[in-house]
């Protein structure tokens, strides 16, 4: 018998050995980077069940002039619930008379497709349109499905037909790779010039939270990023610009100030022959700034 409990010690020691030293990290959001569902969103939206905020939306504003915001959703575990979940609070909230029981807009193209564009009217009047898109990326660092969230003033053109998911089951989860350090690639698996892995890099004062694009139809990356406490958004923000620089000249920068956040819109010189660059600053009037830092092969 006390042999026995001697080899019961010695396998309990072994598995927590294993868990705490040589076990990986379990994929996923540091915690106080990430809100509930419930948690409120623009233009009268608010986080689907399934799902979680990472950080917090940006205001954006298009090159017209149109402001809008964009937001990251990290998906907990079934993609399809948590999207049915979007599309009811979607069609709640903007009017829109969605056949939300056909989990609308959702295709087998890739394993899974999920995608639309609506416009409708809040309850406040005001008119928006609201795109989702489901995002399953290779070499991300989270090992999740996200949703990424964009919403621009104005529109009121219905949603017309959507497909509709014909059943079956849902691909797996990417794989997470470890998270990056200060010189470590942002991205790994979709840059389609795998030299430029050393050139998009984790820089200092910031921390990877979650690739939530893999950019253009020809690679490129879409991260967030959260900057440190002690390091200062602006100056993080410039010297991404200054890495995703592909030409000499000057970067255009457009400022939108909200009651919770100012938001920079950095775009470096860029185009023909390589990638273009998008960077917003989101400097938070109270708690963690952030930047979301979009590169599109050309």
């Amino acid at each position: 018998m006390v042999a026995g409990l001697a080899v019961l010690l010695v396998v309990v020691a072994a598995t927590v050995w294993w868990r705490v030293v040589r076990a990986p990290e379990r994929p996923g959001v540091p915690a106080d980077a990430l809100s509930p569902a419930g948690t409120s969103l623009p233009d009268g939206l608010v986080v689907p069940v399934g799902s979680r905020l990472v950080g917090q939306p940006a205001a954006t504003v298009t090159a017209e002039g149109v402001p809008g915001w964009r937001a990251v959703l990290l998906v907990d575990d079934d993609p399809l619930r948590a999207w049915r979940s979007l599309v009811g609070t979607l069609d709640d909230t903007l009017g829109l008379s969605l056949d939300t029981s056909s989990v609308p807009g959702c295709t087998r193209e890739d394993g899974l497709t999920c995608a639309l564009d609506v416009a409708g009217s809040s309850s406040s009047g005001r008119t928006s349109l609201v795109g989702a898109r489901i995002e399953r990326v290779e070499g991300d660092v989270t090992g999740r499905w996200t949703i990424v969230l964009t919403g621009e003033d104005g529109g009121t053109t219905p949603p017309g037909d959507l497909p509709s998911w014909p059943g079956g089951d849902v691909p797996e989860a990417p794989g997470a790779r470890p998270r990056p350090g200060t010189g470590e690639p942002l991205a790994t698996e979709t840059l389609a010039d795998r030299k430029d892995c050393g050139r998009y890099v984790l820089l200092a004062g910031s921390e990877l939270l979650v690739q939530y694009s893999r950019g253009s139809q020809t690679g490129g990356f879409g991260v967030l990023l959260r900057v440190s406490s002690e390091a200062d958004v602006a100056e993080v923000a410039a010297a991404y610009a200054e890495q995703a620089r592909q030409h000499d000249g000057p970067v255009e920068t457009t400022t939108r100030r909200t009651s919770t956040a100012t938001v920079t819109r950095l775009v470096p010189p860029g185009g023909a022959g390589g990638h273009q660059a998008t960077i917003l600053a989101v400097d938070v009037a109270s708690g963690d700034d952030l930047i979301y830092y979009d590169l599109l092969n050309d």
